[in-house]
C-alpha cells in the first residue's frame, strides 16, 4: 500500500503485531503524528521497530565535502524533495528488474537460457541508456552514431543497455589517457551492429584471452564512488550469447579499444 505518512494511516485500531518504520521518520517535519498512528494500529503488548539516523550522509554530496539536500525532506512541498524521491524510485524498479535478470543470467546452465525479446527501437534504447551514463558520469562525452532509419531489434532492452553501460563504465575507469569515447549502431544487412570505441591505452596483449572469463574482474579497482554496478564482460557475453550473438573486442588501428556484437533486426 502507497500512502501519505502525514495522514491517518488506512488501518484498523490495533491490526499488527509488528510495525517496522524506517529511517525516513527522522527526515519528516513532523514525526509525533506518525508515531501516534503507529500506536493506533500496533496491538496491545506489539512491537514497534525505528530506523535512527542523523541525516549527514542525506545533506553532504558524495565526497562529503558541502551541503546540497535540506531538512526536513518534504516532497509534498518540496519540488526537489519530489523529484528526487521520483528519481530513487525509477532507479529502484529498474534495479529490481536488473537484479532479477541477472539472476537468470547467472544461474547454472546458462547456454539454455532463455531471454524475453520484444521489439525495441534503436534510438530509444540509446537515449535511455545515455540518460542513465550521464548522471553518473556527467563529465564524460560520448560520440553517438545511428542510423536515421527507424530500426527496431527483438531483445531484451534492460539486458542490451546494461551490456552497453557497462562498456561504456569500463573505458572510462580502464581505458588511460582516453580522450574521446564512441557508441555506434550501424546496419549491415539484416544485422545492427552495436559498438563501443575508445582512444585510450587499449586492450594488453596478454589479457585478451581471458578478457570475457570473468578472471579480469579481482583486478578493477575497488572505487566506492562508482554508483552504477558493472556486470562484468563475462556476465556482457552471456547476455549477448543468450541474444543469439557473440560480445567480441580488439584494438583499434589508430589506438585505443573496440567492443562490439550484432543483433538480428526485425523483417
Amino acid at each position: 500500500i502507497r500512502a501519505d505518512m502525514t495522514k491517518p494511516l488506512p488501518f484498523a485500531d490495533e491490526t499488527f503485531d509488528l510495525i517496522f518504520h524506517p529511517v525516513s521518520n527522522c527526515y519528516v517535519k513532523e514525526v509525533k503524528p506518525i508515531f501516534k498512528e503507529c500506536a493506533r494500529i500496533l496491538k496491545k503488548g506489539g512491537i514497534l521497530l525505528s530506523g535512527l539516523d542523523n541525516g549527514v550522509n542525506y545533506l553532504v554530496d558524495d565526497e562529503e565535502e558541502k551541503i546540497v539536500h535540506t531538512m526536513p525532506f518534504d516532497p509534498l512541498v518540496n519540488e526537489e524533495h519530489r523529484k528526487l524521491l521520483e528519481d530513487v524510485q525509477t532507479e529502484s524498479m529498474w534495479l529490481n528488474r536488473m537484479v532479477e535478470n541477472l539472476l537468470s543470467v547467472t544461474r547454472v546452465g546458462t547456454d539454455k537460457l532463455q531471454v524475453s525479446k520484444h521489439g525495441t527501437v534503436v534510438e530509444e534504447l540509446v537515449d535511455a541508456l545515455l540518460l542513465k551514463f550521464h548522471k553518473h558520469y556527467p563529465n564524460q562525452n560520448v560520440q553517438v552514431t545511428i542510423p536515421e532509419d527507424f530500426i527496431s531489434i527483438p531483445m531484451d532492452p534492460v539486458l542490451i543497455e546494461q551490456v552497453l553501460m557497462n562498456l561504456l563504465e569500463n573505458a572510462v575507469f580502464h581505458a588511460r589517457d582516453m580522450k574521446n569515447l564512441w557508441l555506434k549502431v550501424t546496419v549491415l544487412n539484416n544485422m545492427a551492429v552495436f559498438s563501443v570505441e575508445d582512444d585510450g591505452c587499449g586492450i594488453p596483449p596478454e589479457r585478451m584471452a581471458n578478457l570475457f572469463s570473468g578472471m579480469l574482474d579481482s583486478e578493477s579497482p575497488a572505487d566506492s564512488a562508482r554508483n552504477n554496478m558493472g556486470i562484468g564482460l563475462s556476465v556482457c557475453r552471456t547476455i549477448i550469447k543468450a541474444h543469439g550473438s557473440e560480445l567480441r573486442a580488439g584494438n583499434r588501428p589508430e589506438g585505443g579499444a573496440v567492443f562490439w556484437f550484432t543483433l538480428e533486426m526485425e523483417a
